[in-house]
């Protein structure tokens, strides 16, 4: 596998024993260094060098055990509120509670693993969560290295320093500005999209924005799909009600789609329940 700059200087810094913390855009690959320590780890025979790898929710932690049982088969195991799967696994998946309630209650049982993998370290800010990062980091035991990442970390070398403080030693800081896929800015005021924000100032009237306008916007510029992303279960059954009746697609594609779907109506012999059904 060939590494970017910052990948590759991350892994020279694991591979000659020192914690490292990566602070990389979403999307520019800093996964690809945690499984360049899981692989290190299945490669080996007994697996002597176990990994844990810690998400912030429950969510992150079952999407990444899929991800990595794909990749590293019965390596891979998982440990959550809700959810246990071969936990004697090399390879183990967590959330950040359940690695801070181990050090703490069970620390004996983190004697197999050298290195543990905090994905989203940036939740240390957390005002809510943030202190179980720094029992995490405070009290994990000496014999471990640690790989932090996160995409947004303002003051990484002055984190990096007071990991050191407390564990007297090196932890390496590798950063990443590049955006594999840049980010364009664009507003949405008074039911127009503008592309700096300067051009609000102009846009006075109350006149509401529409989503069907926005999401039309999008559709003329090719950027669908997209994620559109609210704060509330609520709001967004609201919004996927709103787009209920939207034609993503022209006459010719729907008429694509029909003739697609009959043909398979045919092909399976369905023709005859679909005919129930209306019925």
């Amino acid at each position: 596998m060939i590494y970017d700059r910052f990948q590759q200087e991350a892994i020279d810094h694991i591979n000659n024993g020192h914690s490292v913390i990566v602070s990389a855009p979403t999307g520019a690959g800093k996964t690809a260094i945690a499984e360049h320590i899981i692989s290190s780890c299945v490669a080996t025979e007994k697996c002597s060098k176990g990994v844990i790898y810690t998400a912030p929710i429950k969510a992150l932690s079952n999407q990444k055990f899929r991800d990595f049982q794909g990749q590293f088969k019965d390596n891979i195991g998982i440990l959550t509120g809700d959810v246990s799967i071969n936990p004697q696994a090399p390879v183990l998946i967590m959330t950040t509670e359940i690695f801070r309630n181990k050090i703490l209650d069970e620390p004996q049982s983190l004697d197999k693993y050298s290195w543990v993998i905090f994905d989203e370290i940036h939740y240390i800010d957390n005002p809510e969560r943030g202190t179980v990062w720094e029992e995490s980091l405070i009290f994990l035991p000496k014999h471990m290295n640690l790989l932090g990442l996160s995409a947004t970390i303002p003051n990484i070398e002055q984190f990096a320093r007071w990991i050191e403080s407390i564990h007297d030693k090196t932890v390496k800081v590798v950063i990443e500005d590049k955006r594999p896929v840049p980010l364009h800015f664009s507003f949405q005021c008074a039911n127009e999209v503008v592309d700096k924000i300067e051009q609000l100032k102009r846009l006075r009237s109350s006149k509401p924005n529409r989503l069907q306008m926005l999401i039309s916007y999008i559709q003329e510029k090719e950027g669908l799909p997209a994620i559109y992303f609210v704060f509330s279960r609520r709001r967004a059954e609201e919004l996927a009600e709103e787009l209920h009746g939207f034609k993503f697609l022209n006459s010719t594609e729907s008429q694509e789609i029909t003739r697609m779907y009959e043909d398979l109506l045919v092909r399976f012999d369905l023709k005859n329940e679909r005919s129930a059904q209306l019925l």
